[in-house]
């Protein structure tokens, strides 16, 4: 028959391992040590490839991998402005967030008045 105390020891595995390794260090880290060098010896997940003989007959209904669609004019005027359009937007951004961050709320102004005060007591 067990004991509150004996139960309370058995259930606790956390002190149980910090106490274990306290004791043998050796023997966790040789295990550790084995234990990845045996992983790291298992062999490689192969990704398989599926080629499709269809394609270069032009009859497949899988898009050509090999001819991606290239972007728009759109696409590549953003990506000629961008270098210009960022620092002013961030300028912008951070005016706008620093002015909103600076001025006081309304609620902190009307506490601080003495007729909020006078009206709470």
């Amino acid at each position: 028959m067990l004991h509150a105390g004996q139960v309370k020891y058995q259930a606790d595995v956390g002190r149980r391992l910090k106490s274990s390794f306290r004791h043998h260090v050796g023997m966790w880290l040789t295990g550790a040590l084995v234990t990845g060098g045996a992983i790291s010896l298992l062999p490689a997940r192969e990704k398989k490839v599926y080629v499709n003989p269809l394609s270069k007959v032009g009859k497949s209904k899988v898009k050509d991998v090999e001819n991606p669609k290239k972007p728009g004019f759109w696409m590549m005027m953003l990506g000629l402005l961008m270098p210009i359009i960022k620092p002013i937007a961030t300028k912008l951004l951070t005016k706008h967030l620093s002015s909103y961050l600076e001025a006081p709320s309304a609620s902190a102004k009307d506490a601080d008045s003495p007729n909020v005060a006078a009206a709470a007591i």
